[in-house]
């Protein structure tokens, strides 16, 4: 190499520098750690409104389950008294119709009676 042509390429390794530690950017493991990171943090933050809209959902669906239980309940106690008002009901309508049987006894026996008077007079 000539003295000109070593000094050309002092010169141009003389006018490069070495980037120092600090300016380097930051290396992908790092910046893959953050992103991923970042993602997590993301996805947190979503899974927790969802937590608290399901939450909130829960809250409703017991309040209307308690609301139909209420209701459930009340119904439960109507049927119970309506039972209760139609044994009532059959017991009497079996009481009348053997009434009735017992008094279409005695009226046959009475017409018997007064068709054996008039065959007689």
């Amino acid at each position: 190499m000539s003295k000109s042509s070593k000094g050309a390429a002092m010169n141009r390794m003389g006018t490069r520098q070495s980037p120092q530690p600090e300016d380097h950017i930051t290396p992908p493991k790092q910046m893959d750690l953050g992103s991923n990171m970042e993602n997590l943090l993301a996805e947190v933050n979503c899974m927790s409104s969802t937590l608290l809209v399901v939450a909130a959902d829960v809250s409703a669906i017991k309040e209307t389950t308690t609301e139909l239980k209420n209701s459930f309940n009340a119904i439960q106690e109507r049927v119970r008294e309506a039972e209760g008002c139609l044994a009532s009901v059959e017991d009497t309508a079996k009481l009348l119709m053997d009434a009735s049987k017992q008094n279409n006894k005695r009226l046959e026996t009475l017409w018997n009676r007064v068709k054996d008077l008039e065959n007689r007079s």
